[in-house]
């Protein structure tokens, strides 16, 4: 309402609309499956929360297995033990208002490797030049719930060959050869060899 300087007066109406907050959105990402890699009994794995609030921000994360809290940011990077975690997320925004989501790691445990570099082997020098050509053969070594991706031959923790099978040319005398394997899972075995 407005009055001018002769005592009139005219009316004019505007509306204020205010709209309440809405709820935020909370999204813990898909379900993990991993494997322990390395066969200790635990695995990283790392979980993406990033919310979304439509009409504001969010203040705060919080990630919870139980009761137990293992996080404040939209983003975790955790060690979890072989098994199954039930982990919640709570996102709450600039208004206060909270929404939650759930998301399910579970760690698998990875059966390592069985590397198999064969008997014990005792030669002689065939030719008489102090060196004598010998198959190395790993191809005996097993990975129960995978397969075997790298053979490796090593001679004093000196890589000398590659390969399930190799021929290596040792010197007169006694060598002590490891074959490590590595499965689909990263996962390690070793086994030595006594050549002489």
């Amino acid at each position: 309402k407005v009055t001018d300087n002769q005592g009139g007066t005219g009316n004019d109406s505007v509306v204020i609309a205010i709209n309440p907050n809405q709820p935020p959105t909370a999204n813990a990402g898909a379900d993990k499956n991993v494997v322990d890699s390395n066969g200790d009994g635990f695995e990283i794995v790392t979980l993406n929360g990033t919310g979304s609030d439509p009409d504001g921000f969010i203040l705060s994360y919080e990630w919870k297995e139980g009761s137990t809290v293992l996080g404040n940011l939209a983003e975790l990077t955790h060690l979890f033990s072989v098994g199954s975690h039930n982990m919640s997320f709570k996102v709450t925004d600039n208004g206060g208002a909270k929404a939650n989501d759930t998301v399910i790691v579970v760690v698998a445990a990875n059966i390592l490797p069985t590397a198999n570099a064969g008997n014990d082997r005792a030669l002689n020098d065939s030719d008489g030049n102090n060196t004598e050509k010998v198959l190395l053969n790993g191809s005996a070594s097993f990975d129960a719930d995978g397969n075997i991706v790298s053979y490796q031959w090593f001679e004093n923790n000196v890589l000398i060959a590659n390969g399930a099978t190799s021929s290596i040319n040792f010197n007169v005398g006694v060598h002590n050869v490891v074959l490590k394997v590595t499965d689909n899972q990263g996962g390690t075995g070793n086994d030595s060899l006594l050549i002489t």
